[in-house]
């Protein structure tokens, strides 16, 4: 009966997921900033949000685990995305040092929040009866399906 629940709570949170999407109210999932970046290149959005500092390529493709070329690869697409720029090290001119855009920090943020907000929507959908909840579910699924005719 638990499992049966659990999936119900789960349908009911991508219905709803599926409803503010098509209103355009949730920040973007992810999925979605993933159209425009690799999972690489959001990894190395990670590390230097995490770092706090402009990194050098070398200390990416360190944190990486990854070698060759493929790092400065991924840092020229992200130059490219407008999320990270790139300078000379003044220590040393002859490193380069990667940082966060603006853009980048604020899609960083957008994926953070949007996750925080789905886990706090399935912890108070997981707080209804099994009643209304079956009831909700109907009613979004209804939503969801008249959404899919619009233009």
């Amino acid at each position: 009966m638990e499992a049966e629940r659990e999936k119900l709570v789960a349908e009911v949170d991508h219905l709803l997921h599926c409803v503010r999407r098509m209103t355009r109210r949730e920040p973007p999932t992810l999925s979605e900033i993933e159209q425009r970046l690799t999972m690489g290149q959001y990894r190395v959005l990670r590390i230097l949000a995490r770092a706090g500092e402009p990194m050098t390529v070398g200390a990416l493709r360190e944190r990486l685990g990854v070698g060759g070329p493929s790092v400065s690869r991924m840092v020229d697409r992200l130059v490219n995305e407008g999320m990270v720029e790139r300078r000379d090290d003044p220590a040393d001119r002859r490193r380069a040092l990667v940082e966060l855009t603006p853009a980048a920090e604020a899609a960083l943020q957008e994926i953070r929040g949007g996750h925080e907000q789905r886990g706090l929507l399935r912890q108070k959908l997981a707080q209804l009866d099994d009643a209304t909840l079956r009831k909700f579910q109907e009613a979004l699924q209804a939503l969801v399906v008249l959404g899919e005719d619009a233009p």
